[in-house]
């Protein structure tokens, strides 16, 4: 009886195995359907329980599964559950940032607190190192402290745009974003740091397009901004085409404010250069007298004490900070006894140049008396500096502060009853102060006792005149009849008391300021502002050393007054400088320095905003502890991945490459395009390097994008002027074209052993490198001045000059030589010859000119003649655009090992081109 066969059904697999004891970690579904799969041996399995089972037996999955038991996972550096720990770790990490310090330092700092402190659990248990602390501060700290940003700035109910562009020690350009708002609870008016954001494209478009999208991305509509405010710059504030224009095409009713303390160093930039630039120099020199040297400085403190002078270091002017010339006037004056002192002792002792100049500066009452009057009149502009950098709300004393320095500065050179707010008005004579009433302030006019009539008069006519340019630049730069300034003088609490409001004030302010209370109507700001000034409970209070904020604050709790406290409560989140943003450039310079010049931009931002946020020790928060729980490092790579990197390494001995995406490319390319259009001399590693793109890459979407990489036509430097005379040239000889037949253009050139070489034509065609190489700079020199004319298509000369080209050889070669060269032109055209020369010293003396007029007579073209030759024209000569350069190419063909042979190529030469002109 034949033996009947058995159909076994297989186990299929089940999912719930996957949460058993003996699955854990390793098992999941097959490629097959049905089939079992196992992650740590990478291959399928029967799905049955007991061959699974089995399997977790093997020696070859016990193996692996060990090692990956070993290794810890990337996610566990910040997976903890231990909030003493957590807060450790933050605080050391945000005390680094505060402290400017270097993250490599965290291992060191770690290691002495768990030295020091070994019986506290938390230090104990704590790890952080410079990986650890970097991420922790990009995705813990950083996030936190731009989350709270956020929360302030949505009920802050408005903000200002304060920005600006710098370019840090990397030559990496950023944009820098602040934003000015008031606090919810006290509403006082703060700035904080907003965004960093590289920028690749620095037009007006380019910045638009950044600080729209970073709005957009944290939720932040334009119905929020009521203000803006930036430096003087084209692309940030100018009239057609700047960021400026871009945001009132989005915020019509915007308030903008040009940085008051920018326009006043501008201001005084432009008024000091009325002033003696040697009293500018002495500041320079002194300083660079004593930075470099230790013993110098070692030395000067002796005469410090000595002269009973303040141990005070001198101050380095700064080019781009506002005003920093006036402390370091302050500076030098406070120091001048000792400085005098030891000068004197150092031009009698070292004998150097650089101390005599010193030393004769200092004992000059006209610098000094030029540094106190300095002192004087940069100290107003360093006051209102002063107040204008803080972050408290000071546009209220625009006008009035204004209005007093340019009434002191009038008053100081002008009659007091012909003082105008006019340029006119300061730049006309007739209403000066005569020139010994001219108040140069106390200390200059001590020092002005000193001086002689005549360095007296000088210096008071250079203080007139600064005088003149400051009250004219401060007129051109701001408006006194602003009606927004003029209106905003009357948040002043003050004038309030005082009776001195302006009735109208609110509703102008209210009129020009819509979006600062949409929500209210006019007339509600106007019967309530009316109301305050008339009411005398509210003049009762002791308002008067109150702050601006202090008055309108409690005014909220009224109901009669809400609308239009809160109304001239928001004013005060309107910019009135950039200060902040200068601020914010400084923290980037104590970052990014030459040590750690590795920083990057997004680094960079996390550290001033963290350093901004926790500017003490700090306790815990939920939202700080899930933000560490809940972080996490890269993608953890799958097995597959390392396997692949191995076999390439093994068989192609390379890493594998990474095929990018589509959507990758595009965007690069968009990328590589506006850093082009951008900057269009930039080199293609550079854009290889910035973007991180394949330098291939880069040459094949320039090509796609029909771009290519064309050189520049080097040409002759003009100076003012020459343009014009040019253009008259040319015109007469168009209008004249009868006369270029009869134009002998003539010329020298030098021809040297060397030559020239265009190497990159210079080539060898061959299979192999080939050993040659070619001989220049020689030791033993020589060179032939040579001379050559033409005219109509005949070539004249050649004629060698020997020795130097003087006034005197020129003549003698015209008397003697230059008409036998002129055998061989026609009779026709040797009699009606128009001669020409260019400037060279040797063609403008007396006696050729005299020559030419009398064997040219009004037949000449130069410099001193009837036609006058326009300088720096070598384009307009046949000579210089072509002969030379062809002449030359012929005669360096052959190596020439002499002077004579080279007067040999140059004659053969010559000749060879007659040849072909008679052809």
């Amino acid at each position: 009886m034949p033996k009947v066969e058995q159909n076994y059904r297989s186990q299929r697999y089940r999912k719930v195995w996957e949460n058993e004891n003996w699955a854990l970690g390793w098992l999941c579904p097959g490629k097959q359907v049905g089939k079992a799969h196992c992650n740590v041996c990478d291959k399928d399995l029967v799905a049955g329980k007991s061959e699974l089972i089995g399997h977790t037996k093997t020696s070859s999955h016990i193996r692996p599964s060990k090692q990956i038991q070993s290794n810890c996972r990337m996610t566990s550096f910040v997976e903890s559950k231990d909030e003493s720990r957590i807060k450790a770790e933050l605080n050391v990490v945000a005390m680094i940032v505060r402290k400017n310090l270097s993250f490599n330092c965290l291992d060191d700092i770690v290691n002495t607190l768990h030295f020091v402190a070994d019986d506290s659990k938390a230090i104990k248990s704590m790890t952080c190192n410079r990986t650890k602390g970097t991420y922790l501060l990009n995705e813990c700290l950083s996030p936190y402290a731009h989350e709270k940003l956020m929360e302030e700035v949505a009920v802050s109910g408005g903000i200002s745009i304060l920005c600006d562009k710098a370019t840090y020690i990397t030559m990496n350009k950023t944009f820098c974003v602040n934003l000015r708002f008031l606090k919810s609870n006290t509403f006082e008016p703060v700035t904080r740091f907003y965004r960093l954001i590289p920028v690749s494209d620095g037009s007006a478009q380019g910045l638009f397009e950044l600080l729209k999208e970073t709005l957009v991305k944290d939720g932040i509509g334009w119905d929020q901004v009521v203000g803006y405010a930036s430096d003087g710059e084209n692309v940030m504030q100018g009239e057609r085409n700047s960021l400026l224009t871009k945001l009132k095409d989005a915020v019509p009713d915007l308030f903008v404010m040009k940085c008051f303390c920018h326009t006043f160093h501008l201001v005084a930039g432009h008024a000091c250069g009325a002033l003696s630039k040697t009293a500018e120099e002495i500041i320079h020199d002194t300083y660079n007298y004593f930075k470099l040297s230790p013993n110098r400085q070692k030395s000067y403190e002796e005469f410090q004490h000595f002269a009973n002078c303040k141990p005070h270091k001198l101050l380095k002017p700064c080019q781009t900070r506002w005003l920093s010339i006036s402390q370091c006037v302050d500076r030098i004056l406070s120091q001048w006894p000792a400085l005098e002192l030891y000068f004197t002792e150092e031009a009698f002792g070292m004998k150097n140049l650089q101390s005599d100049r010193i030393l004769q500066a200092l004992k000059s009452p006209y610098i000094k008396a030029t540094l106190e009057f300095s002192s004087f009149v940069l100290g107003d502009f360093a006051g209102l500096n002063k107040n204008f950098h803080s972050n408290s709300f000071q546009l209220h004393l625009l006008l009035p502060e204004t209005e007093r320095v340019l009434r002191m500065f009038a008053s100081n050179f002008m009659k007091r009853e012909l003082i105008k707010y006019k340029i006119s008005a300061f730049e006309d004579p007739s209403n000066w102060l005569q020139l010994d009433q001219v108040y140069p302030g106390i200390l200059a006019n001590e020092t002005l006792k000193k001086m002689k009539p005549h360095e007296k008069d000088s210096f008071l006519s250079r203080c007139r005149d600064w005088y003149k340019i400051a009250c004219s630049q401060i007129l051109k730069r701001i408006d006194l009849l602003d009606p927004v300034f003029l209106a905003m003088k009357d948040v002043n609490h003050q004038l309030i008391l005082k009776d001195k409001a302006i009735v109208s004030s609110a509703a102008v302010l209210f009129h020009k300021l819509p979006r600062l209370l949409p929500d209210v109507d006019v007339q509600s700001i106007d019967r309530q502002w009316r109301s305050i000034l008339v009411d005398e409970e509210v003049k009762k209070g002791a308002w008067e050393n109150h702050s601006v904020v202090e008055f309108w604050n409690p005014m909220r709790a009224v109901p009669s007054y809400k609308e239009v406290s809160t109304f001239m409560l928001k004013i005060m989140a309107l910019p009135q400088s950039t200060a902040e943003v200068e601020r914010t450039f400084s923290k980037l310079n104590n970052n990014k320095t030459k040590l750690r010049n590795k920083l990057s931009v997004s680094t960079l931002e996390s550290i001033i905003k963290t350093s901004e946020r926790f500017q003490s020790s700090f306790a815990m928060t939920p939202s700080l502890v899930k933000l560490y729980s809940g972080a996490r490092t890269r993608r953890i790579p799958d097995r597959k991945v390392f396997y692949h990197v191995l076999q390439n390494l093994r068989d192609k001995r390379c890493f594998p490459r990474i095929l990018a995406t589509a959507e990758h490319h595009e965007r690069g390319d968009q990328r590589i395009i506006i850093m082009v259009e951008h900057s269009p001399r930039i080199i293609i590693r550079r854009i290889s390097s910035r973007l991180g793109v394949p330098r291939t890459r880069v040459w094949q979407t320039l090509k796609h994008e029909g771009l290519h990489p064309f050189h520049l036509q080097y040409v002759q430097h003009l100076q003012p002027g020459d343009a014009a005379r040019r253009l008259e040239f040319s015109t007469w000889l168009q209008d004249h074209p009868q006369l270029c037949k009869y134009v002998l253009y003539t010329d020298e050139a030098i021809f040297t052993r060397c030559g020239y070489r265009n190497t990159r034509n210079d080539h060898y065609w061959l299979k192999e490198i080939p050993k040659k190489t070619a001989e220049s700079h020689f030791q033993h020199r020589f060179s032939v001045n040579v001379w050559c004319g033409i005219v109509g298509d005949q070539l004249i000369g050649p004629h060698i000059f020997e020795g130097r080209l003087t006034g005197k050889v020129y003549l003698k070669y015209l008397g003697d030589k230059f008409l036998c060269l002129l055998e061989d032109v026609p009779l026709k055209t040797s009699q009606r010859i128009i001669f020409q020369h260019d400037w060279a010293l040797a063609h403008y003396t007396k006696r050729v000119n005299e020559y030419l007029h009398q064997e040219f007579p009004g037949r000449w073209i130069g410099r001193g003649g009837p036609y006058p030759w326009p300088a720096r024209s070598p384009d307009l000569t046949p000579l210089d655009f072509h002969h030379w350069g062809y002449m030359k190419s012929l005669v360096y063909k052959k190596k020439v090992n002499s002077r004579e042979e080279l007067l040999q190529e140059i004659k053969e030469t010559a000749r060879v081109i007659k040849t072909i002109q008679q052809f």
